[in-house]
């Protein structure tokens, strides 16, 4: 299948900008947007849109400024976490109840991860470009063909 859009490798997305995010979070394909933002991450950006566990791996489109369709302009790595730590009792104990000396032996340090909703990062096109670049070889040799415009 033919990709029909174009690829932004001469895109230079700043801060502000708008993007499109797809993903496929639990099965359902899904599109979002946001703005771009600064990262704190080298040849990365952020974009403010409400992503989940799905998006990671999904392209990021813009129109360019010249307008026209949307070109790829990255793709979405990472879907960022916070990780909580709490203590917990080992046993489910009523709200207001004191703990005593003896409770005190029960307690075990808990972390859950949490999405933190709202920023998502995502590699540029020129990262793409440069990967395609140097593993071309390895990526015809696995049997895939890609139009010239994504080599350029």
């Amino acid at each position: 299948m033919e990709f029909p859009n174009g690829v932004g490798y001469d895109e230079e997305l700043s801060w502000g900008d708008w993007v499109f995010v797809f993903g496929f979070p639990k099965g359902i394909k899904q599109i979002t947007g946001g703005l771009v933002s600064k990262s704190p991450y080298p040849n990365k950006l952020a974009v403010g849109a409400v992503v989940t566990f799905g998006y990671s791996g999904g392209p990021v489109f813009a129109i360019p400024r010249s307008g026209g369709k949307l070109v790829l302009v990255g793709l979405i790595e990472s879907v960022p976490l916070t990780t909580l730590e709490f203590i917990a009792h080992e046993r489910h104990l009523p709200q207001g109840y004191r703990l005593d000396k003896e409770d005190l032996q029960s307690l075990n340090v808990e972390k859950k991860n949490m999405v933190d909703y709202g920023t998502a990062y995502f590699v540029t096109s020129n990262v793409l470009k440069d990967f395609l670049r140097t593993e071309r070889r390895n990526i015809e040799a696995a049997g895939i063909r890609l139009d010239e415009k994504f080599y350029r």
